[in-house]
């Protein structure tokens, strides 16, 4: 039992040394509660140590107890075999007595027989008196003194004998009595040891039970802690693939200029906002992962910054509209180049031109006070076009390419 204890407590703690049990969302959350989930779980192998030395030592107790039992079990067997002597041999003198009391009668009519006919009364008297002369007489009194006194002393003898018998069994059944009680207190002793044994078993099991619920849930939460570093390590290597893309497009927009007929919406180019980018691209939050136009945020280029006319045209559609498109302006230039600028606001105030109004390049048309401005290209009939939003059947162009002239 102990053995297996401490085996099993010594897996669990390997297991504890790397996780902890409780839910977390980083890889430095889960390693703090690690820390912190060690200093239980050390506890609870103490515990178990502590409760193994225990059970242990209630064994011994246990064991030695069973000894002493068993000796006291053979004292009290010994002294019933004395006991069952001594009842054999008080038996053996009683019966003595009675052979010498029958002797004795024996003695008495045989000496009746020889007395005759009764003088006194006393059959030794009679026996003496009945001498033939004084030397008989003299010779019977000193034979019956003689037969007297040897009945008394055999008879006193045995009598003592049976008296000394009796006394020594009871001292023996005494002595029985007592190793009877204390083995009876050894054996409440031993009953009392063996509940505290099993006792300590329970709660010993119990917190065995608890060290496996650890192990199951710190088993689950590596799992856990894996993914989280998996997936820090994923977003480690995109933050970076994305920075990289960022100076890069950073340096590209720095050499990216407007070509003569063309002007950006804010001056110049300072990229689009993430996920903004013209065109198909798998992962796009949008349906056939399709952007008709680019998105020029707010936090890049100044909420309420002015809205600059990218071609010169006749503005065809101005005006709020629903889907999600706010305030929209569509200005229609010389080349049949539709441009829209659509999500940039959702009140007219922040609208600056009227369908039917002619603009040149650069004219301010606008305000940003919405988080972007969404603006598009397209061949087609805006109306025609907007039909398409998610796909290339609008006839979308790439207005980053329009504007730069290709470059």
């Amino acid at each position: 039992m102990k053995k297996r204890l401490i085996a099993l407590a010594a897996s669990s703690l390997l297991v504890l040394q790397p996780l902890m049990v409780t839910q977390a969302a980083g890889s430095d959350d889960i390693k703090q509660q690690m820390s912190s989930n060690q200093d239980e779980a050390s506890k609870l192998l103490d515990q178990v140590n502590a409760m193994t030395k225990k059970v242990a030592d209630l064994q011994k107790q246990v064991k030695d107890k069973d000894a002493k039992i068993k000796d006291e079990e053979a004292k009290i067997q010994d002294l019933q075999t004395k006991l069952d002597q001594m009842s054999t041999q008080i038996q053996d003198t009683q019966a003595t007595v009675k052979a010498r009391k029958a002797e004795l009668k024996r003695q008495l009519r045989s000496l009746q027989k020889s007395a005759g006919d009764g003088v006194t009364g006393n059959v030794y008297t009679d026996f003496v008196l009945n001498g033939s002369d004084l030397a008989d007489v003299v010779g019977r009194a000193f034979a019956v003194q003689k037969i007297s006194q040897a009945n008394q002393d055999a008879l006193k003898a045995t009598q003592q004998s049976v008296s000394e018998l009796k006394r020594l069994k009871s001292d023996q059944e005494t002595a029985q009595k007592a190793l009877k009680d204390q083995k009876a207190q050894l054996e409440d002793t031993r009953q009392s040891l063996v509940v505290d044994q099993k006792a300590a078993e329970t709660q010993q099991q119990a917190v065995q039970k608890e060290i496996d619920a650890h192990a199951m849930e710190l088993v689950a939460l590596q799992a856990q802690y894996d993914q989280a570093v998996a997936a820090e390590a994923a977003k480690k290597a995109q933050d970076e693939a994305d920075k990289k893309a960022a100076e890069e497009a950073k340096q590209h927009a720095a050499n990216l200029t407007a070509s003569d007929d063309y002007a950006w919406p804010f001056g110049s180019w300072l990229g689009t906002e993430d996920g903004g980018q013209f065109g198909h691209k798998t992962g796009y939050p949008r349906p056939n992962d399709y952007h008709d136009g680019v998105d020029f945020g707010s936090a890049t280029y100044g909420s309420g910054s002015d809205i600059h006319a990218v071609q010169s045209g006749t503005v065809v559609v101005s005006g709020l509209k629903g889907d999600g498109l706010g305030y929209v302006i569509v200005i229609k230039g010389a080349n049949s180049i539709s441009t829209v600028y659509q999500e940039f606001s959702t009140s007219a105030s922040d609208a600056y031109v009227k369908e039917g109004q002619t603009v040149k390049v650069g004219d301010v048309i606008g305000k940003l006070t919405g988080s972007h401005l969404h603006l598009g290209m397209t061949k087609q009939d805006w109306n025609q076009a907007v039909m398409h939003s998610f796909d290339a059947s609008g006839g979308w162009l790439d207005p980053v390419t329009i504007i730069s002239g290709g470059k």
